[in-house]
């Protein structure tokens, strides 16, 4: 089979990011589910890349990994992407987890390299090759442009001069030609104890080790990734405490509501439109296609996943909310009233039984 630039872009992000769902490969790459999930096992055919289960809290659940053909084949490509020696072995013992925190960079990387505007967003259903060759070459320029390190990939250990030893691990790293942002995603039940902490070992790595470490001249800042406006209020109210120019070194976005577009705009030099910004459907409307259980198009696993994880969300919205809850308000903003059409007819969808633990077959 012959390689295409977008295979080599799939491959790029599953180097970047680790493990990568078959829904978010899809959704990101693919015009369609059946072309997306056809791709996906003829590279894994190749054994260019990999299912992933260890670890897995959902039954039946897979990600997709890099394989040591498929390093190779990345490296030919791009041989100055920061591959660690033996990134294919560690790969292997790596859990899944719960995938949240995954799920959360994930969405962002491919976002803001895929521009949340697909193949189905060129003006037809099935675009021709000339457009997604355009595409591609624009989702190449945005990756090159950038250097992405994951959580695990980078630690940074150093002593004050009391001889105390700090570590630092970020959740990641994004670099361009001019500055390195340091990226930590905010756990909402963190108390404030744990965020000056955490804020206090930055700035120490920040104002001392850092230089030493990174003898580039690139301006570093700290990106916190919040979950409401009211938790990054509270973000910068620490770090004002902390730092003497707290929004040259910090910065703290709102994962849902301007992330996207900040990092576009920070790391890209891109203008991100409202539509990117409000989270709306990466691949606008797209037909559906379910997967035949063991046909060409995958395995049954995806559906599998997705009737779990829709199964999920209503339970976890019912519970949160309610049903009355989710009838729609004059005082809706756009994004919740999106959000509770989505939860109404996910509902319908499931036959108005979310709690059926067996759900949608």
């Amino acid at each position: 089979m012959r390689m295409q630039q977008r295979d080599l872009e799939m491959l790029r992000t599953l180097a970047r990011l680790q493990f990568v769902s078959s829904v978010e490969l899809v959704n990101a790459f693919f015009p369609s589910p059946k072309a997306g999930l056809r791709r996906l096992k003829k590279l894994g055919d190749l054994e260019l890349i990999a299912r992933h289960t260890k670890g897995a809290t959902l039954e039946h659940f897979f990600a997709w990994r890099l394989t040591k053909r498929g390093i190779a084949a990345l490296v030919r490509e791009y041989p100055n992407e920061p591959i660690q020696e033996g990134f294919d072995e560690r790969l292997t013992g790596l859990n899944l987890g719960d995938g949240y925190d995954r799920g959360v960079f994930n969405e962002l990387y491919l976002a803001l390299v895929c521009d949340r505007r697909g193949p189905a967003e060129m003006g037809s259903s099935s675009p021709g090759w000339q457009e997604l060759r355009k595409w591609t070459a624009a989702v190449r320029l945005r990756a090159s442009a950038i250097e992405w390190n994951p959580r695990g990939s980078l630690c940074f250990e150093w002593r004050n001069l009391l001889g105390q030893t700090f570590r630092l691990m970020p959740d990641a790293t994004v670099v361009n030609r001019a500055e390195r942002f340091f990226l930590e995603l905010d756990q909402s039940q963190r108390p404030r104890s744990r965020i000056e902490e955490q804020l206090r070992l930055y700035a120490g790595f920040l104002n001392g080790p850092y230089t030493h470490r990174y003898r580039d001249g690139k301006r570093a800042v700290l990106v916190f990734l919040a979950h409401s406006e009211a938790r990054r209020d509270q973000i910068y109210q620490i770090a004002h405490a902390l730092y003497d120019s707290p929004r040259g070194k910090v910065k703290v976005l709102v994962v849902s509501k301007d992330a996207t577009t900040w990092l576009a705009k920070t790391l890209l030099g891109e203008q991100r439109s409202e539509l990117d910004r409000d989270g709306s459907a990466p691949f606008a409307e797209r037909q559906a296609v379910t997967p035949p259980a063991g046909g060409a198009g995958g395995t049954g696993d995806d559906l599998c996943v997705g009737c779990a994880l829709a199964n999920g969300v209503l339970r976890a919205t019912e519970d949160a909310f309610g049903r009355r809850e989710l009838e729609p308000s004059a005082n809706d903003n756009p994004r919740v009233a999106r959000w509770k059409q989505s939860m109404r007819e996910l509902h319908e969808y499931q036959g108005d039984s979310p709690r059926n633990a067996g759900g949608a077959t």
